[in-house]
């Protein structure tokens, strides 16, 4: 079974502000997929609850997953 692989690349350039909206969307709904975003530093899962509550991305659990 594969392990789940961080996109670090984007995180790095997530965090020094180099990501595109498109990019950043992605990043978050694979953060978000693989469930990395609930167990990496607080600043992911309260960006990606942001998305989520304003319906950009969805959870497995809103698609029923």
């Amino acid at each position: 079974m594969k392990k789940n692989v961080l996109p670090m690349q984007k995180m790095i350039a997530f965090e020094q502000c180099r990501l595109s909206d498109v990019d950043t969307v992605d990043l978050f709904q694979q953060l978000i997929d693989s469930g990395a975003a609930w167990t990496l530093q607080g600043m992911y899962g309260r960006i990606a609850q942001q998305f989520i509550q304003s319906w950009r991305l969805p959870s497995r659990s809103h698609i029923g997953l």
